[in-house]
């Protein structure tokens, strides 16, 4: 298979290259490539001009080669003159000649070949040899992160863009294996330092910190869920039935209070009504009194105002009716009729 490996500089290309020649010598291949600095045993160097064809020939001669296959590594392959866009050989006659090795690509299966073209850019390979390409792996790194993404297209591609990277039949990322690069020599590995760009990290911040800590929060806060603050529930003690309310000691001088005194204290602290608009909430008490009270503990009351207690003052008071009320009319006209209807009748007596 003819397979085309592009990529920018820096990244990984031929770090990738090295990982393909290690994967065909465990599957018994004879290796042969360009690729400057290579210090793989088994594998054979060739001139960047190499003609493929010839390979096959030095493959014949030794005999324990014969009928092993193939695999040959074109690094930099726009600078081979079969393979070059550019004219890179003003002899025309010459450059017919080189020209043909390029056009035989076509033929490599049938030689028992693997040919690998690895280049910065599809636009510098000649157009009948991007034709004869089966796979094409290109290689996106970003950030200067020490992995890249590896998109497999089925034909080349001669520019990848987002459209076309989404068209992949294979998606695969990719982190540099670090334990090759004592096989070849590359600049990647000193020149790129990797690091992620702040707008990206600010990001990750507010979404993986802010935004959780704020929720966590907001139950912490929330009194259906979470902590609940002692200062915003008002909750008032109520007295025993048959039990006289016992008044506390103010100082050593002062006599016991009424009970009457303290149900009178209480209804004046008691929260009768809530008003709350949007910028202001107050409370008042049975009289029209405003009661002291945070805005914060007055609109949760709002908002749970069954926690409000009754009053028990004018309960005590008028436990037998309320002067002047309706109730008390409606009363007296039960307890009349009532009375009426129970009429004395004693039987007459005949003897």
């Amino acid at each position: 298979m003819l397979t085309l490996i592009s990529a920018t500089p820096g990244s990984g290309k031929t770090l990738k290259s090295i990982e393909l020649i290690f994967e065909h010598l465990n599957k018994g291949y004879v290796v042969f490539t360009n690729i400057i600095g290579l210090k793989i045993p088994g594998v054979i160097s060739i001139p960047t001009n190499q003609d493929w064809r010839d390979l096959d020939h030095f493959r014949r001669s030794n005999p324990e080669m014969s009928k092993m296959p193939i695999a040959v590594f074109y690094d930099e392959a726009h600078e081979h003159p079969a393979f070059a866009e550019k004219n890179l050989i003003k002899d025309k006659e010459k450059l017919e000649e080189v020209r043909d090795i390029g056009y035989s690509l076509s033929m490599h299966r049938h030689f028992g070949f693997d040919i690998f073209l690895i280049t910065q850019s599809p636009k510098k390979l000649a157009p009948y040899v991007l034709a004869d390409v089966g796979c094409h792996l290109y290689l996106r790194r970003v950030y200067k992160m020490k992995r890249a993404t590896i998109y497999e297209f089925p034909e080349a591609h001669v520019l990848v863009s987002k459209s076309t990277r989404d068209d992949a039949v294979n998606k695969t990322i990719w982190k540099f294996p670090k334990q090759l690069y004592q096989y070849y020599t590359s600049t990647e590995i000193d020149t790129h330092k990797g690091g992620i760009p702040l707008k990206y990290l600010l990001v990750i911040f507010i979404v993986f910190i802010c935004i959780p800590a704020y929720v966590a929060r907001s139950f912490w806060l929330d009194p259906l869920f979470g902590h609940k603050n002692e200062e915003t529930e008002i909750v008032y003690d109520k007295p025993k039935i048959n039990e006289p309310v016992k008044s506390q000691p103010v100082s050593s001088f002062t006599q016991k209070s009424d009970p009457m005194d303290q149900l009178k204290q209480e209804e004046d602290k008691r929260v009768a009504m809530v008003i709350e608009t949007n910028d202001d909430c107050y409370a008042r008490n049975s009289y029209g009194q405003i009661i002291n009270m945070k805005i914060e503990d007055c609109r949760m009351l709002s908002r749970k105002n069954s926690r409000m207690e009754t009053s028990r003052y004018k309960r005590e008071i008028y436990k037998d009716g309320l002067p002047n009320s309706h109730y008390n009319e409606i009363s007296h006209e039960n307890q009349t009729s009532d009375s009426s209807s129970m009429v004395s009748y004693k039987a007459p007596n005949y003897s």
